[in-house]
């Protein structure tokens, strides 16, 4: 019996031995990479700050991009998450960095996931951004930089051992964009805004981060278990959005109900979308109707 008590002891603390190396080895990787300094430099530039620059900036930003989502409606920021074993999430105040930060030094924020001291911003969806026109960009800056200063003191970010693993294992998608996107790659120009498939393509980038890249929903890697599950909104006929009208999209989008008059999830932000322009909901739906159909639960 003294035998077998000192085998489990050994197996036991051999164990303990293996988690404790193996913690060790995750937390000094995500260091690293959460400390990575990117010496991407975007030359300085001026935007505009008349009227219609900031109404368009705002549009995008609030309406289109959906900033406000993470960071507050009026952009003081928030904390998303605060648990002992996964950490504390927090999007931070825009209204109080925003001033300290240069309009090259935003845009590098923005399209790249970079912050000011080089290293990566943890959750910023660059990938979203990173695609977007100079005109687009600079408007969005513009109303950024001209946004009211609000007071809100907020803690840092501080991931946990569970978030730990969970991004040294790569399950998350997109938890620190600059390590996805090639900094030097040429943008494409950015399509003429019209009720186009292609200009639709250009708008439904935010989409990806719920509905997956794929459009077609389902649970996201390392997503919370109590988050909602996206829907299908490619064109499947059985599980998407296939025997939808313009019609149903558009009262989904402005209302958000169902063709069944379901109401939809308040997770969706169709109070955001439904300030987008007749225009721009068409170009987005003719995008959707574009995509190949696929089966709900593909990403």
């Amino acid at each position: 019996m003294k035998k077998i008590l000192k085998w489990i002891g050994f197996t036991f603390g051999g164990l303990i031995v293996v988690l404790v190396l193996f913690y060790l080895v995750i937390h000094i990787s995500t260091e690293r990479r959460l400390n990575k300094i990117y010496t991407l430099e975007i030359a300085d530039f001026e935007v505009s700050f008349d009227p219609l620059t900031i109404e368009r900036g705002r549009h995008f930003a609030d309406n289109v991009f959906l900033c406000g989502a993470c960071h507050g409606m009026d952009y003081s920021g928030q904390i998303e998450l605060d648990d002992p074993l996964f950490g504390r999430l927090v999007f931070p105040n825009i209204t109080e960095i925003k001033d300290e930060y240069s309009n090259a030094e935003l845009e590098r924020l923005i399209r790249y996931g970079i912050k000011r001291d080089g290293k990566p911003a943890v959750l910023m969806p660059s990938f979203e951004y990173t695609h977007l026109s100079d005109p687009d960009m600079e408007a969005i800056i513009a109303y950024i930089k001209n946004l009211p200063a609000v007071e809100n003191d907020l803690p840092e970010t501080k991931l946990g051992p569970l978030a730990r693993i969970f991004l040294g294992l790569g399950v998350f998608e997109h938890f620190i964009s600059a390590e996805d996107i090639d900094h030097y790659a040429e943008r494409p120009p950015a399509p003429e805004p019209g009720p186009t498939a292609e200009y639709g393509k250009y708008l439904a980038s935010t989409c990806q981060t719920c509905h997956g890249p794929g459009y077609s929903g389902g649970k996201g890697p390392g997503e919370p278990p109590d988050m909602p599950i996206a829907t299908n909104i490619t064109a499947h006929r059985e599980t998407g959005i296939g025997l939808w009208s313009i019609d149903d999209f558009y009262r989904a989008m402005r209302e958000g109900i169902r063709p069944n008059g379901e109401k939809l999830d308040e997770f969706m932000p169709y109070l955001n979308f439904r300030g987008m322009t007749d225009m721009e909901l068409d170009a987005l739906w003719a995008f959707l109707q574009s995509l190949e159909p696929r089966e709900f639960g593909n990403r």
